[in-house]
């Protein structure tokens, strides 16, 4: 049994970190190099680069923060009455109904103008405004009114 030679007996472990390992240099993978280790032909444009974009960034910032202004509840009636009898007075409609268009096109009144003279109808049905309707009661004379547009100063068609 002497000359029997186990082979468990001749296996030499040199290291654990050989035994696991793959035969791979981990230092040559470009996964594990440094910065410092790649050589290329960057000058720091794109440091310069992304610190002009910071910079715009934080002017734009600035900028949106400055036209801000906290009103008190006066200042805020006073531009809120302002808008309403502006656009009553451009669109010939009441100070109500204008308060209405207002709310719904959060109070711009360049959008309400521009919605409601591309398709004043379609904006009357989305606030949830009738259309006007002359109902008259009473005796009706042959003699007409003479109805000018409050906007061009023209008389409508009939």
């Amino acid at each position: 049994m002497d000359d029997v030679h186990r082979s468990s007996d001749s296996v030499k472990v040199e290291s654990t970190s050989n035994y696991y390992s793959d035969g791979f240099d981990d230092s040559e993978d470009p996964l594990f190099l440094s910065d410092d280790d790649f050589v290329g032909d960057d000058d720091g444009a794109a440091d310069a680069l992304l610190e002009d974009i910071k910079e715009d960034e934080i002017d734009l910032l600035k900028q949106k923060q400055q036209d801000c202004k906290i009103l008190n509840p006066t200042e805020l009636r006073q531009r809120m009455e302002q808008d309403v009898a502006q656009v009553s007075s451009v669109l010939s409609v009441s100070k109500f109904e204008a308060s209405i268009l207002l709310r719904n096109y959060n109070w711009s009144v360049s959008k309400v103008s521009d919605a409601w003279f591309t398709n004043e109808s379609a904006v009357r049905e989305k606030v949830g405004l009738l259309v006007k309707t002359v109902i008259s009661c009473g005796i009706v004379s042959n003699k007409r009114k003479i109805i000018i547009c409050g906007i061009c100063f023209r008389v409508p068609h009939q």
